[in-house]
């Protein structure tokens, strides 16, 4: 009866161990589906914030020829190649500054000081 005892037990942990290791798979399995889910809405994001219009094509630089030149360079005038010194531009002020003299405030306790601005 002992051993029959024991084969049960042995045969429910058994059970046991084998129920574990198909809940273990499939919280495996759950999780894998997990990652995979969340790095395809990662990617989708992704590919979403690249721009979908192409770029914008250079420019196409077109060489044209107008013919020879109007004005040939032995006619045109002679100008300064540099602009004339500073001091050509200043003029002389013709009007002498004047100078005064502020008046003392009458309120004020300093009685009989003026400011002068020389």
């Amino acid at each position: 009866m002992m051993e029959s005892n024991l084969i049960k037990r042995l045969q429910q942990k058994t059970v046991l161990l084998k129920l574990k290791m198909k809940v273990k798979k499939k919280v495996m399995e759950t999780i894998r589906e997990m990652v995979e889910r969340q790095l395809k809405i990662a990617n989708d994001e992704f590919q979403a914030s690249k721009p979908t219009h192409s770029p914008i094509p250079a420019p196409k630089i077109t060489l044209v020829d107008n013919g020879p030149p109007t004005t040939k360079p032995d006619d045109l005038p002679e100008e300064p190649l540099i602009s004339p010194p500073l001091e050509l531009f200043i003029t002389p002020i013709s009007q002498p500054i004047i100078l005064s003299t502020i008046p003392p405030n009458p309120l004020s306790k300093d009685k009989g000081k003026g400011i002068s601005l020389n």
